[in-house]
């Protein structure tokens, strides 16, 4: 004769087969921290900790409903953040394809900030207002942002600031903060070379960084050379855009004229910079025609 405990693990087991298998309280919990944790990490598909959620109507037991919210509660953290970075993304797409919603958007909030000296603007969402009003609007917004850039102490914000500097369609301006970053203490010198990476990054900044990058080099390779990331990062940064056979040239020509080509970061960016040209030479004719096309011909 069997013992009673001999009996209840049997009947477990049998329970256990099947699709219309029941857990144990304690035995339902762990497998619903196990199936999270391994969701999490990649090694489950999501279906699965969400299947074993759904035998939570017909369970009593507290450990599983523990287990569950747990779960449920890093789900909604994830979702969370997904719809907020998506919202985001979004806007920062509006604004800078030129969405006049979006920009009239960005003016109203950098016009109130200004007006009030109170600062209304979303947090996720300021460094695109900044970016957009400074791109938009006239010098004196520079100049307000470039006041409050050295006004606060908050080092997010002030790195918001300094990048939205560089955001000007004003030659003259992203010339005058290149200088500064440089030539000053305004700009901390852990800054400076992402302050010429962003300038470069501008369509109207490019050729300045271009050009200040090559006549700055001396200075540049002196405070930064023995530091292989920032060095890599900076001559990475100004080259990534240069795509013209004269830009080639001048790139080549600053590789040999300051014996280059011995460290990785120069013949990546040569390598880089002869792609894009090959790219425009090859495609960029037909990457416009294209463009022109109406939208039904396009998905033909």
């Amino acid at each position: 004769m069997k013992s009673e405990e001999s009996r209840s693990e049997e009947e477990e087991e049998e329970e256990g087969e099947g699709s219309g298998a029941k857990y144990t309280g304690v035995g339902w919990a762990l497998g619903l921290e196990f199936s999270s944790t391994n969701q999490e990490a990649g090694y489950l598909p999501q279906g699965v900790p969400l299947q074993l959620i759904g035998y939570l109507p017909e369970e009593p037991s507290f450990l599983p409903w523990h287990s569950a919210s747990r779960a449920l509660y890093q789900l909604d953290k994830l979702l969370d953040r997904t719809d907020e970075e998506l919202q985001r993304e979004l806007i920062m797409l509006a604004c800078s394809f030129g969405n006049k919603q979006c920009h009239r958007q960005a003016v109203t909030y950098i016009s109130d900030w200004i007006s009030s000296n109170k600062n209304r603007i979303p947090p996720n969402i300021r460094d695109i207002v900044y970016c957009t009003g400074v791109s938009l609007m006239d010098e004196d917004v520079w100049e307000f942002i470039w006041m409050k850039f050295h006004s606060t102490s908050a080092v997010s914000e002030k790195k918001i600031l300094l990048e939205a500097l560089t955001c000007s369609d004003n030659t003259f301006l992203l010339n005058r903060l290149l200088n500064l970053s440089l030539t000053s203490d305004l700009v901390p010198e852990q800054d400076v070379i992402d302050v010429i990476i962003h300038v470069g990054r501008n369509p109207q900044g490019r050729n300045l960084a271009w050009k200040y990058f090559r006549e700055k080099w001396d200075i540049l390779n002196a405070r930064y050379g023995e530091a292989l990331f920032m060095n890599s990062k900076l001559i990475g940064g100004v080259t990534e855009f240069l795509n013209t056979e004269k830009e080639l040239n001048e790139l080549k020509e600053f590789i040999q004229a300051n014996n280059l080509g011995a460290g990785p970061a120069m013949p990546r960016s040569l390598e880089i910079v002869e792609g894009n040209v090959r790219w425009h030479r090859l495609h960029r004719r037909h990457f416009f025609q294209w463009l022109r096309k109406s939208p039904n011909s396009n998905l033909g």
